[in-house]
């Protein structure tokens, strides 16, 4: 994500200039070298300050601060609102943080657990139990903290509890990240929102302050609980900073390159967290509102299968012909191509009228059967007929 930010370039540092760079398709340094060469070489005699080469001295800077892993070269020239870029350039030296406490209250509670990850990885604190060092060492070596309303409430009780902290110079909250990019709500919330489950670690952070106090009463298995459960909100939050990206890249606040698909969420642990299970061989995607920025996210919309279903009714009733389970239903909503037989229908008409349903449903049959054949598991229509011109077409982001 580096390459793609030009916010350290001289004559381009504003958010305005590089996003009309990303317009004309230069996404990258390289692209940006090339542009100003072609430019140089068409300016008139003497239209430069100087060789061609001070139009490109930058490029050169940002390779080695890039390859030395000198930050500060760029956070300088980058907005507070942009420091999160950071994170998706170095993903493996990035420290998601969450805390249990014993309370809200900073001045009458403590903390009771730490639990961070980087990388694959999940490790634990348990305070009275482990030593802090590793998560100290861990804080002090990543180039970004990602917490979720980490400011006002993690990072007060880490430093009641440690004193002065290593801390990175790069801080992501998603609970402000949200806010700036469309989502709403606290963690649980937005994962609900992102269609993302929990097996086991259900709960919230009343039910975190129960589980200590019983640990601490005797029950030692209530511990595991906590750790599962502070192990979910830490691999959540690597799914919730990729949507905030996808959501910026449909927004056009990000470039349109590769590699910014799923960084975190790929890393994180599906066994306590991740998509909801679908059931085998149907891809559905279940959200109560469900717009096309939300499938945007999910899937390549190059081609998208609609399927359309009409709900008949939960209860089921006796067949008046043929004594077979049916779908009980109001016929006024019964929709063509499904046959219910009413009181006022005679045996000769209902048959005719079952006997054209079937054929109906033959024929159909036989479509998807020769659909499938050719790849396609119902009619493919393309969405670019119908793509609202508001929203980013992603031909980057691969196949579903």
């Amino acid at each position: 994500m580096i390459k793609s930010s030009f916010l350290h370039v001289p004559g381009y540092k504003n958010l305005i200039k590089e996003k009309a760079l990303w317009a004309k398709g230069i996404l990258t340094w390289e692209d940006l070298v090339t542009y100003q060469l072609k430019a140089a070489k068409t300016l008139p005699k003497g239209g430069t300050k100087g060789p061609i080469s001070f139009l490109t001295d930058w490029y050169a800077q940002s390779l080695k601060a890039l390859q030395e892993g000198e930050v500060d070269f760029f956070l300088d020239s980058w907005p507070l609102s942009e420091h999160f870029r950071l994170a998706l350039a170095y993903p493996e030296q990035v420290i998601f943080v969450d805390i249990e406490t014993t309370g809200l209250t900073l001045e009458q509670h403590w903390i009771t657990l730490i639990g961070w990850s980087v990388g694959q990885g999940y490790q634990v604190y348990v305070a009275g139990r482990d030593s802090p060092e590793q998560f100290l060492k861990d804080l002090a070596s990543a180039k970004a903290l990602v917490t979720f309303n980490g400011k006002i409430f993690d990072l007060k009780f880490l430093e009641k509890h440690f004193g002065q902290l290593p801390l990175p110079k790069v801080h992501v909250d998603l609970r402000y990240f949200c806010g700036q990019t469309g989502f709403k709500g606290g963690q649980k919330v937005i994962e609900k929102e992102l269609g993302l489950f929990r097996p086991e670690a259900s709960g919230d952070g009343r039910a975190a302050v129960r589980k200590w106090g019983e640990y601490k009463s005797g029950d030692h298995q209530t511990l595991a609980k906590l750790i599962r459960y502070n192990q979910a909100d830490v691999e959540g939050m690597k799914y919730i900073f990729d949507a905030c990206v996808m959501m910026r890249i449909e927004k056009g606040l990000l470039p349109q390159v590769a590699g910014l698909n799923n960084i975190f969420g790929a890393m994180a642990e599906k066994s306590i967290i991740g998509p909801k299970p679908q059931p085998e061989n149907i891809s559905v995607l279940q959200r109560q509102k469900l717009d096309y920025g939300f499938l945007n996210r999910q899937i390549c919309l190059r081609e998208l299968v609609i399927v359309g279903l009409w709900p008949v009714g939960s209860s089921f009733k006796k067949s008046k012909l043929s004594g077979e389970e049916s779908a009980d239903s109001d016929r006024s909503s019964t929709p063509k191509g499904i046959f219910e037989a009413g009181p006022d229908d005679s045996l000769e008409k209902a048959t005719r009228k079952e006997a054209s349903t079937e054929k109906t449903t033959r024929k159909k049959e036989a479509d998807i059967r020769r659909d499938a054949s050719k790849g396609a598991t119902f009619q493919v229509v393309n969405p670019r007929k119908f793509w609202p011109t508001d929203l980013l077409w992603p031909p980057s982001y691969g196949q579903p």
